[in-house]
């Protein structure tokens, strides 16, 4: 059924590790629209990329929400990197 085909387009790649990258795209399953984050490793040096099962799909109109709990997180982080550098400051 056409319905029944999966689309994938990357919207974004990097590479987290000599033999990995993390790859950021749009599927569109079943008419449904989804963001799949997902590890992806290479096996063989030279060959392909292959998908791990190591990654998350959620429906593509929770993507708000997603970005809103990272930037939360990004902050989190960067005022936990601030504080620990304030800490050695005083330390020395």
């Amino acid at each position: 059924k056409k319905g029944d085909q999966t689309v994938d387009n990357v919207i974004h790649r990097f590479k987290n590790s000599n033999d990995g990258e993390v790859r950021i795209s749009n599927l569109i399953r079943k008419n449904k629209s989804y963001v799949d984050i997902r590890f992806y490793a290479q096996p063989v040096p030279g060959r392909e990329f292959t998908p791990t099962t190591k990654g998350l799909i959620v429906d593509s109109n929770f993507l708000p929400e997603i970005i809103l709990g990272f930037e939360k997180a990004l902050e989190k982080i960067a005022r936990a990197i601030d504080d620990s550098r304030s800490i050695m400051r005083k330390a020395n």
